[in-house]
């Protein structure tokens, strides 16, 4: 059975993957210093991503606007899922 964080850690490099963030993958060839990161470094993150996104939208075209609204809600429910599991855990790494 995986762990909450081999889950976890599967679907956050999958998103930023799919979003063109392939630097703030984990474990990949691509990673820049998110080597040590944990459950609670994926979450904030996705949540620093979150409000980049909703910034972003605003004055952007309707086509942009759009591509952000998709990797907001992508990063949303990333967060939904797994914040929970946070629970009292430190990010390693300010976001």
């Amino acid at each position: 059975m995986k762990s909450v964080y081999e889950i976890a850690l599967k679907r956050y490099n999958a998103i930023m993957e799919s979003t063109g963030k392939e630097h703030l993958t984990i474990g990949t060839g691509l990673s820049d210093g998110t080597k040590d990161w944990n459950l609670a470094d994926m979450v904030a993150e996705c949540k620093e991503q979150i409000e980049f996104c909703n910034d972003t939208m605003y004055g952007a075209d309707t086509e942009t606007s759009y591509e952000y609204r998709l990797e907001r809600t992508k990063f949303e429910r990333f967060v939904k899922r797994f914040e929970p599991q946070v629970g009292t855990m430190k990010p390693i790494m300010e976001h």
